[in-house]
């Protein structure tokens, strides 16, 4: 969350970060783009809380979004990173390879959060 937007938001997900004989990468770069996560409906900073009833599907914010929004810009469909995420292998701890299926039910379990099991009967 950035701020005093209430669900603006940058990460990552489902990065497989595990090589193909089952070793971790030693180092990898994310440049992180904004995203809204879809319980507000205001477009800017500083837009009153107007929740969202449903919630909308996260979804990147573009340039062209609003014209309210910081990031609007007509002229240019770039949108400079809010953020630059490194990770760094400490440590080596064996493991066993998964298949590109597993690692991402898991990565899709691991987001799933209180509001989701709050409103799962509203979808």
């Amino acid at each position: 969350m950035f701020g005093p937007s209430p669900d603006w938001c940058v990460g990552i997900s489902s990065v497989n970060l595990c090589l193909p004989d089952c070793t971790w990468i030693p180092e990898r770069t994310f440049e992180l783009l904004p995203f809204d996560a879809g319980t507000d409906n205001g477009p800017t900073y500083m837009s009153p809380n107007n929740p969202a009833e449903p919630r909308i599907p996260i979804h990147p914010i573009t340039t062209k979004l609003d014209k309210r929004s910081p990031f609007y810009n007509e002229n240019s469909d770039i949108i400079a990173p809010l953020a630059r995420l490194k990770l760094s292998r400490k440590e080596v701890i064996k493991s066993e390879c998964k298949t590109e299926d597993q690692y991402q039910i898991e990565a899709y379990n691991a987001t799933n959060t209180s509001e989701d099991e709050e409103y799962k009967d509203r979808r």
